[in-house]
């Protein structure tokens, strides 16, 4: 057995603790979505080729095995949304020092769990292949560490939600692919660093709901978005507009639990049009006068939605101009108008 995929079911009760002794040549094993309950085996690490351990979105508890990093080619770890917690008696995520073994970790997410103490300095350790860390949602305390600024290739670091407070160190400049950025929901205090206008992949950056002060770095007072030729590109306003569009009429930030690497919110409003609209969008939005009123509604309630998923096109080129845009919004305004006539 290579490859094991059992996720998105009702299964419950605990993981087989011998499950490693028996599956040597596992390389895959995705068990996300479902409601396993229990620790977490050790004896998982005896399938030493594993690659991909997914174990997102289920009741696991404990403490997250100490011999995980043993998995010397695991590039993929998802825990989040579990019920996970420190080794007793632990007051740093050891746990990230034990991975730091794992050289070939592209993706770790544990948030949304119930981890608590602080990131221990090992945190720079980690893989230099490292390209998404997710540890948001979390009981978290303490600082960054500095050495967080050795991770030179993540272009994902959530950090949101989880308590921490000090200074935002000035090391993370030093992560130059760095592209989305969240910090928001701690305790954050004194000035974002000038550091942070050294990233110039920087697209995302969120650090609402902390105790920051100070003057705004200029970079983010201009911030832009630069094509692959080094240029500025005027579609960094486009996806702005857009992504506000889609933040408005779902209720939803980018930074909301629900969404991790796996599915973004441009991802799940794309993948809710058009059959489950309603299921999407803000419930005081779907307040009616008459029910002969809903068709019409759901068709412009669509095409904002389109709209902005038009402006937020991963590829820049691919986004609506400002002159689209506005012949869109105007055609937008006419329905509304006409829904409000009848």
């Amino acid at each position: 057995m290579v490859k094991i995929g059992l996720s998105a079911n009702a299964f419950s009760g605990n993981l087989p603790t011998n499950n490693g002794l028996f599956l040597p040549n596992l390389e895959v094993l995705l068990i996300e979505f479902n409601q396993l309950t229990g620790n977490i085996p050790p004896s998982l690490c005896n399938s030493s080729k594993l690659t991909i351990l997914g174990l997102a979105a289920n009741l696991f508890t404990g403490p997250v095995p100490k011999h995980l990093g043993n998995l010397k080619h695991l590039e993929r770890l998802t825990l989040y949304q579990n019920q996970l917690t420190n080794e007793l008696g632990s007051i740093k995520l050891s746990f990230l020092t034990d991975l730091t073994n794992c050289t070939s970790l592209v993706v770790l997410e544990v948030n949304q769990n119930k981890l608590s103490g602080t990131l221990p300095n090992s945190i720079g350790n980690l893989s230099n292949s490292l390209e998404k860390l997710f540890l948001s949602g979390n009981q978290l305390v303490g600082t960054i560490p500095k050495e967080i600024g050795s991770l030179r290739n993540l272009n994902v670091l959530s950090l949101a939600n989880s308590n921490l407070n000090g200074n935002i160190p000035s090391t993370l400049g030093e992560i130059k692919s760095l592209q989305r950025f969240y910090l928001g929901g701690n305790n954050f205090h004194g000035s974002i660093p000038n550091e942070i206008c050294l990233l110039s992949n920087l697209g995302e950056l969120y650090a609402e709901y902390n105790k920051l002060s100070g003057s705004i770095p200029s970079c983010i007072e201009n911030l832009r978005e630069y094509g692959s030729d080094g240029r500025v590109s005027t579609n960094g306003d486009i996806y702005s507009y857009g992504m506000m569009l889609l933040e408005t009429f779902t209720r939803k930030k980018p930074t909301d639990e629900m969404f991790s690497a796996e599915i973004n919110l441009r991802q799940w409003v794309s993948a809710s049009l058009p059959n489950k609209i309603m299921e999407i969008v803000d419930g005081d939005l779907l307040r009616m006068q008459n029910g002969s009123d809903m068709v019409t509604s759901q068709r412009t309630l669509f095409a904002i939605l389109e709209l902005g998923l038009e402006c937020t096109s991963d590829i820049p080129v691919e986004r609506s101009d400002i002159k689209k845009v506005l012949v869109k919004l105007n055609k937008i305004k006419k329905q509304l108008l006409h829904i409000q006539s009848i």
